[in-house]
C-alpha cells in the first residue's frame, strides 16, 4: 500500500547547495513529494563522483531523484536564469556563501520582495546576527565550536571527533523543521518567510541535554567516555564471551534486579553503590564489579540479552554496520531503497526516517542526476511563454 499523493506533490524546490547539510534538506523535501532542482556550477557539487573515481556515497545519499541544472552564476545570462528559477520556486535552499547569493541577486530579501510567497531557507557556518556571521564552517568546525569534540573521548584519549557528520545532519534537520513550519504558515496566509540556521546552532541543538546539564548546574562537562553524567549504571558497555552488550539499570527496582540476576546481591547495600549519587561517584569501581560478575557468568550476547529481558531492563548489542545489515532488520522495516544505474551493480540508500502508518516505504529510489542532465528541461520551464511569478496561495 502507498499513499495516494505525497504531501508536497506539486511544490518546486530549488537548491543552491553542496556537501551534506543543505542537500539533506532537499532530499527530505523530495521524499515528501516535491520536485527538487539542484543548481550546480560547471564543476558540479564537490561530492559528485568524477570520471574514473569511486562513486561518492555522500552525493548518492543526499541527491538521488533530484534534477541537476548547470548554471555559471558569473555569466549574466545564467545569472538571470537562476534568478527566474528561484523566483518561480515554492522553496529555495542554499548553504553557499550568503554574500555570493546576494551578489547574484539570489538573497532572501531580494527574492522575497518580488515573490512574497517564497520560502527561503539558508544554512551558514554561524548565525547572521552574531559577530561571526561571515565565518565559514564545516561539520568538524561545528563539532569543535559547539563543545561536541570537547566532551567526546576520555581523559586518556583526549578530545575525539565523531567520524560521521552529526552537525551537518542536525543542522539540516533544524532547517527542515523551520521550512515545514513555514509551509504551514504559507498554507494559512499565502505568505512565505525566510528561515535561517547555522552549523553552530545545529551542533548545539544536537547536544541539548548535555548543554542543559551545564546551563542548569553550572559545571563544565569533562570527558567521561562510556559513562553517563547523571545516572548509573546507564548505557553501560560490557564485554561478554562473543561481543559487547549495553544496558541501563539505574532505577532502584532495576538496580536490585540487575544485582540479583548477576548473583551480586551484596552490591545493593554496599555503601559505594546504595544510591544513584553514590554509584555516580564510584562509576569506575561499579564498572569493574559488574564486569567481574559478567565474566563469572560466561554469557554470550544472546544469553545476556535473555537474562536482561527477564528482569525487564533496557539492553542491546554493540553492533557493526555489517552485523546490522546481516540481521535483516533494515530490510524488514523497509528503510532501504534500491537504486539501479546503468553499468553498475544495484546499491541502496535510506528512505525517510519515518513512515506513514498503513503505508509501505518505497522499495526503489530514483538515480542521482548526471551533472546538468536536466538543464535544458528546467530552463525551458522558466523561459517559454514569458516569465510569471508564482505567487499563488497553495491550498
Amino acid at each position: 500500500m502507498g499513499i495516494k499523493q505525497k504531501p508536497l506533490s506539486g511544490w518546486r524546490v530549488v537548491e543552491f547547495s553542496h556537501f551534506i547539510a543543505a542537500p539533506s534538506v532537499g532530499q527530505a523535501l523530495l521524499d515528501l513529494g516535491a520536485e527538487v532542482i539542484k543548481v550546480e556550477n560547471p564543476a558540479g557539487d564537490p561530492t559528485r563522483p568524477t570520471t574514473g573515481s569511486a562513486a561518492s556515497s555522500i552525493f548518492e545519499t543526499f541527491n538521488h531523484g533530484k534534477k541537476s541544472v548547470v548554471l555559471d552564476l558569473n555569466d549574466p545570462e545564467d545569472e538571470e536564469i537562476a534568478q527566474r528559477l528561484a523566483l518561480g520556486a515554492d522553496i529555495v535552499i542554499h548553504n553557499i556563501s550568503a554574500s555570493s547569493m546576494e551578489r547574484h541577486g539570489l538573497g532572501g530579501k531580494q527574492l522575497r520582495e518580488q515573490n512574497p510567497a517564497l520560502i527561503y531557507g539558508s544554512i551558514r557556518g554561524f548565525p547572521s546576527n552574531t559577530s561571526r556571521a561571515h565565518d565559514k564552517g564545516f561539520d568538524g568546525i561545528g563539532q569543535a565550536e559547539t563543545g561536541m569534540i570537547w566532551v567526546n573521548g576520555t581523559e586518556e584519549s583526549g578530545p575525539l571527533k565523531l567520524p560521521y557528520n552529526p552537525v551537518d545532519v542536525a543542522t539540516g534537520d533544524s532547517l527542515l523543521q523551520g521550512i515545514l513550519a513555514a509551509i504551514i504558515q504559507r498554507l494559512q496566509t499565502g505568505e512565505g518567510t525566510e528561515v535561517e540556521t547555522s552549523l553552530f546552532e545545529g551542533g548545539l541543538h544536537a547536544q541539548t541535554y548535555y548543554w542543559g546539564l551545564f546551563l542548569q548546574g553550572g559545571e563544565n562537562p569533562g570527558r567521561i567516555g562510556n559513562r553517563e553524567p547523571a545516572v548509573a549504571p546507564a548505557a553501560e558497555i560490557h564485554e561478554v564471551t562473543d561481543g559487547y552488550v549495553i544496558f541501563s539499570a539505574y532505577l532502584p527496582k532495576h538496580w536490585e534486579a540487575l544485582c540479583t540476576v548477576l548473583d551480586v546481591p551484596e552490591l545493593i547495600t554496599d555503601p559505594l553503590f546504595e544510591t544513584n549519587d553514590r554509584r555516580l561517584a564510584n562509576q569506575d569501581e561499579l564498572w569493574k564489579r559488574l564486569q567481574s560478575a559478567l565474566d563469572r557468568k560466561g554469557w554470550t550476547v544472546k544469553q545476556a540479552g535473555e537474562a536482561f529481558d527477564s528482569i525487564k531492563i533496557a539492553n542491546g548489542q554493540v553492533s557493526s554496520y555489517q552485523d546490522i545489515y546481516d540481521r535483516g532488520l533494515l530490510q524488514e522495516s523497509g528503510q532501504l531503497a534500491q537504486i539501479r544505474e546503468d553499468n553498475r551493480d544495484p546499491y541502496y540508500v535510506f528512505n525517510a526516517p519515518y513512515r506513514f502508518v498503513g503505508t509501505d516505504r518505497p522499495a526503489t529510489a530514483e538515480v542521482p542526476p548526471k551533472l546538468g542532465a536536466h538543464t535544458d528541461e528546467v530552463i525551458a520551464s522558466v523561459t517559454a511563454g514569458g516569465w510569471e511569478l508564482d505567487t499563488r496561495k497553495v491550498s
